[in-house]
């Protein structure tokens, strides 16, 4: 969260260009269409404040990667952040307390329906309550500001005006008697305060993104670092040998002394503390400072917050919102929204392998025992285990993504039923071993893999023998 905190700091300006570009002129639209009644005007930005969330995560998001996004890129992305993915963004995803954390899945990885979920809860076991913890900062510090520069803006009102300030504070918005310059005073100061507190709030949820990413998928760096090291282990052999030349004539200058040294610095003039003596006056003690007048007390304004004018519309609309939220939640359960049919996936590419049905061989199984015959134990491992994604994806049904690892791709397969979940966690051991540790199994565990093949790509699947 700090991360993300210095990241929405460091990016500020950028953040806040895009909003001007692409929030302020579809909340200008919002408050013109309800003019006549602001409050209704701020519930409807309250209902698309979501989308807007898109912005700081758009710049974020390509800033960290040195990206800067132009004027045209930034009008190009106007259809994404205020169209796609509309119905989640205005019922789940508002009333969601880990939104902001779950919002890269949806916007930058494109994950949908099952996959989503999937990996949803993956991301809920290691953030806790921080979520929850961000979104209560994150009202607080919103209301905070908001209460704070329209309360100091409304106290400079001329008194012809004090009738009106009473009403804001005891009845709100949506009191029909007050004059429209103190309704879009707060309007305004709403919005300014919301535009400042968001791109942080983002920017935490980001840094919580990023963090559980590198520890869940921060393996393929620590290889890159071992492929380094490999290839450069030679040229440091070289320079190791040819340190005790290189440092010769500096060993033979004298050892430094820590001691001689600080005292040579201490005995600067600089560090020499001086002392001086001065006489000071013995005064009288001074007067008593006279009474000040007192001012005519003024009776307190009773103050009621919860005015039925202001909370049923409030209350009415959330009760919508959570009505729609739970008939979409267990639309299968009631069997009126179920669907019938199940889409499968497009998906070309595992992990940079291709996963199509013409990119195997006719005969899987002969071909894996060639290479093992040949002595390219890697390869037909990688075949074997790329045969299996082919039928898991295209056969099996498995909503297997193009951005999956090999764990995303096991935890998706012992989810579902009936695609031999224990063979497919068999088979990716021995692969992930041969391919990122270069540890090769014994030919007996390779050749029970072989015998027990379950994926038959030229039919529905076959039984183990």
């Amino acid at each position: 969260m700090d991360l993300g905190l210095l990241m929405a700091r460091k990016h500020l300006g950028a953040i806040l260009r895009a909003w001007v570009i692409l929030v302020w002129p579809v909340w200008a639209v919002i408050l013109l269409a309800f003019q006549g009644n602001l409050p209704w005007g701020m519930m409807v930005i309250w209902l698309t404040k979501p989308l807007a969330e898109r912005v700081p995560l758009l710049v974020l998001s390509r800033e960290l990667f040195g990206e800067s996004l132009t004027l045209r890129q930034l009008v190009g992305q106007w259809r994404m952040i205020w169209l796609s993915d509309l119905w989640y963004a205005l019922s789940g995803g508002r009333i969601s307390t880990r939104r902001h954390v779950v919002l890269p899945l949806r916007q930058l990885e494109g994950l949908r329906s099952r996959p989503f979920t999937l990996r949803e809860v993956r991301f809920k076991g290691p953030c806790g309550t921080l979520p929850l913890a961000m979104q209560i900062g994150h009202l607080i510090v919103l209301h905070g500001l908001w209460i704070t520069v329209a309360g100091f803006i409304v106290s400079m009102a001329p008194h012809e005006l004090q009738e009106e300030v009473v009403s804001v504070w005891q009845d709100g918005l949506w009191f029909e008697e007050i004059g429209a310059p103190l309704r879009w005073i707060c309007v305004l100061c709403y919005l300014a305060a919301l535009s400042l507190v968001t791109p942080f709030c983002v920017g935490s949820g980001f840094g919580l993104y990023l963090n559980l990413r590198t520890k869940m998928e921060g393996w393929d760096i620590e290889i890159s670092f071992r492929k380094l090291a490999a290839r450069l282990a030679r040229a440091a052999l070289g320079v190791l040998l040819l340190l005790p030349w290189l440092a010769g004539d500096c060993l033979a200058q004298d050892v430094w002394q820590p001691e001689k040294a600080v005292n040579e610095i201490l005995e600067d003039p600089a560090f020499t503390i001086h002392t001086k003596r001065i006489w000071v006056p013995d005064l009288p003690d001074a007067p008593d400072p006279p009474d000040a007048p007192k001012l005519p007390e003024i009776a307190p304004v009773p103050v009621s917050w919860l005015n039925p004018l202001f909370l049923q519309p409030v209350l009415v609309l959330l009760g919508l919102i959570l009505l729609v939220a739970v008939v979409w939640k267990f639309r299968k359960t009631w069997g009126g929204f179920q669907r019938t049919d199940i889409r499968k996936s497009v998906v070309s590419t595992v992990m940079g392998m291709s996963v199509r049905e013409e990119s195997l061989p006719k005969n899987l199984i002969d071909r894996v025992r060639s290479l093992l015959a040949g002595g390219d134990f890697e390869g037909a491992m990688g075949l074997l285990y790329r045969g299996a994604l082919v039928w898991l994806i295209h056969r099996g049904q498995v909503p297997i993504q193009e951005s999956d690892t090999e764990s995303d791709c096991l935890m998706r397969v012992e989810a579902l039923q009936g695609v031999s979940a224990d063979y497919f966690g068999r088979l990716t051991q021995v692969w992930s071993a041969a391919a990122y540790g270069a540890r090769r199994a014994g030919m007996e565990e390779v050749e029970h893999l072989l015998r027990a093949w379950p994926y038959d790509l030229a039919g529905k699947e076959a039984g183990k023998p």
